[in-house]
């Protein structure tokens, strides 16, 4: 039990040193900011993680990352493009200039800045274990889920925090958050280690689902993901800090009731 609860400490201190270094990014060396100027249009890459980012029966998106993008779209005169994306394949289709940055639930993680760089951090969030309601009591702690089946999705904060606080269950990577919870709901799983925000959502809109809180897991920040030296960060970051200084980002947070989250600096 110590070992374990050593581990999801250490989680937690690599994300937060994590979040304070992406505040300052080094000098970049690749220059996408002119081209993506003369079209004017920002390309973003997101998949449906509510309340980040949900997509309507007209193909329009919605939720907090996406109104947060198209305010700072307007700080740089630009039009935001959202690009649906396969999003187990995200960091390739980024790399590969498919997008200009990624922005859905994104969390800023040590792993992925030798491949990618991030923005300055603006909202707090923790991985959660999300169970079907039936089972709550069944299971109660990381010990009673031993040998049992946990999905995420591949390559997120949350598969970190399964490995590093869930040792003994079976981790089952999946292609997004979304998936990851319909593998509870249809029984594949007997839980789903997802973003705190997801879960809250995922639990309002589905009644058999429910968050086992009685589980740690550490804690995560979000941030934009974009490709490594990019001289858009620090466009992001300056449009970020506008946005801040002048209550868009307090607004954005109450409309979607994550007020509590919202870092600042």
């Amino acid at each position: 039990m110590l070992m374990k609860r050593l581990a999801c400490l250490l989680l937690a201190l690599v994300m937060t040193c994590l979040a304070a270094g992406c505040r300052w990014q080094k000098q970049a060396e690749r220059q996408d900011w002119k081209e993506i100027e003369e079209k004017g249009i920002l390309r973003i890459g997101v998949t449906e993680c509510a309340p980040f980012s949900q997509k309507g029966a007209d193909g329009s998106w919605s939720g907090f990352d996406m109104d947060l993008a198209r305010s700072v779209c307007r700080q740089l005169g630009l039009e935001p493009e959202f690009v649906e994306l396969d999003w187990s394949g995200r960091v390739e289709a980024l790399n590969q200039g498919e997008v200009d940055c990624l922005w859905s639930g994104i969390t800023a993680r040590s792993d992925l800045l030798e491949t990618l760089d991030f923005t300055q951090t603006y909202l707090a969030s923790r991985p959660a274990l999300v169970i079907r309601w039936d089972e709550v009591e069944q299971y109660q702690t990381a010990e009673q889920l031993k040998g049992k089946t946990v999905a995420v999705e591949a390559g997120s904060a949350g598969q970190s925090a399964a490995l590093a606080c869930l040792p003994d269950v079976s981790v089952a990577s999946v292609g997004s958050q979304k998936a990851a919870l319909e593998e509870v709901q249809k029984g594949l799983a007997q839980g789903a280690v997802v973003d705190h925000l997801v879960a809250q959502a995922a639990v309002e809109a589905h009644r058999e689902l429910t968050v086992q809180t009685r589980v740690e897991l550490g804690t995560e920040e979000l941030a934009v993901a974009l490709p490594h030296d990019s001289d858009l960060t620090g466009r992001l970051n300056r449009a970020l800090s506008a946005l801040q200084e002048d209550g868009t980002l307090d607004t954005l947070a109450e409309q979607y009731g994550l007020t509590g989250g919202l870092i600042s600096g």
